[in-house]
C-alpha cells in the first residue's frame, strides 16, 4: 500500500511556489490535521486545488495541503536565516515597521542594502541575521532551539516535533532529511562503537539528537518544548511509558 505522506493520490506537478508566510500549516486534508509546516521562502510544487485550498509537494517530498494565500511566485533564495528568528522591516531602519516575523531557516532573496539591511522580499532584513551558504554544525543549530515549545507536526522556532526539531537542523546545515522519524530512521550509517555528539537516537515513533555521548537533545512531549536531558534517563522514562527501547543509532558523515 502507497504511503500517501510521499505519494500523491491525485493530479499533476505544475510551476512551483513560494512560501510567502513566516510559517504555514501543511495540512493532511483540508482545514487539518496538521501534519507539518512550511516556513518563509520555501518552495512548495502544486498538484491540484479545491476551492482556496492547494495540494502538493513540499522539497521534502512530503505532500498535503495549504492555504492558496500562502504561496507566492518561485524565485530561488539566495540567503537563509542565520538566527532563532528575525524580523522583515518595511526601511532599512530598526525603527521602521516589521512586516513579518522570520522563522529560523527562512530563505530569502536578498540584494545589497543600507545601515546594515539587506533589501529581502518587500522588506528588509539585518544582514547579521542571513548568510549564502548552510550552517556547519546542526547540533549547534538544534541547540540554539532550546526552550522552543513543542508542537505536534511544527517544525519552526515557534515550535517543533521530534522529527520538526531533526529536519530543521539537519536542513539548515545543508542535509537532505526526510520529514517524519520513520523516516529519518534510514538517514546516514548505522552507529557503531560509543555514542558521539550528532549521533541520531530513535524510538518506536520519537527520535533526538546527542549533545554529547550522555546528553539527548530532543523536542519532547514530556516536556513540552526543545530540552536536554540525561540519555539514561530518558530510556528510563520512555520505556517505562511503553515507548519500549532504543531502535536505532544513526550517525551522519
Amino acid at each position: 500500500m502507497s504511503d500517501p505522506r510521499v505519494t500523491p493520490y491525485k493530479g499533476r506537478p505544475q510551476a512551483p511556489r513560494r512560501i510567502l508566510r513566516a510559517v504555514v500549516d501543511l495540512w493532511r486534508e483540508p482545514g487539518g490535521p496538521r501534519d507539518s509546516q512550511l516556513l518563509w521562502g520555501e518552495r512548495f510544487t502544486p498538484f491540484f486545488a479545491e476551492g482556496d485550498e492547494i495540494y502538493g509537494r513540499t522539497d521534502c517530498g512530503y505532500f498535503g495541503w495549504v492555504n492558496a494565500d500562502a504561496l507566492g511566485e518561485w524565485q530561488s533564495a539566495s540567503h537563509w536565516l542565520n538566527a532563532r528568528g528575525s524580523y522583515l522591516y518595511a526601511d532599512a531602519n530598526l525603527k521602521s515597521p516589521t512586516l513579518a516575523r522570520l522563522p529560523c531557516v527562512a530563505r530569502l532573496k536578498c540584494t545589497r542594502g543600507a545601515n546594515g539591511f539587506l533589501a529581502a522580499d518587500g522588506g528588509f532584513v539585518f544582514a547579521a541575521h542571513v548568510k549564502t551558504s548552510p550552517a556547519t554544525d546542526y547540533v549547534a543549530v538544534a541547540a540554539g532551539l532550546m526552550g522552543a515549545p513543542y508542537l505536534w507536526g511544527g517544525r519552526s522556532d515557534l515550535g517543533l516535533d521530534c522529527s520538526g526539531l531533526v529536519q530543521l537542523a539537519l536542513q539548515a546545515a545543508g542535509h537532505d532529511a526526510p520529514r517524519d522519524s520513520d523516516m529519518q530512521e534510514y538517514l546516514g550509517a548505522k552507529a557503531a562503537g560509543a555514542a558521539m555528539r550528532g549521533d541520531l537516537i530513535f524510538w518506536a515513533g520519537h527520535v533526538g539528537i546527542l549533545l554529547d555521548a550522555d546528553t539527548l537533545l530532543h523536542a519532547s512531549a514530556h516536556n513540552m518544548c526543545v530540552s536536554a536531558e540525561p540519555l539514561a534517563e530518558a530510556e528510563t522514562r520512555i520505556a517505562a511509558k511503553g515507548g519500549g527501547p532504543v531502535t536505532h543509532r544513526r550517525r551522519l558523515d
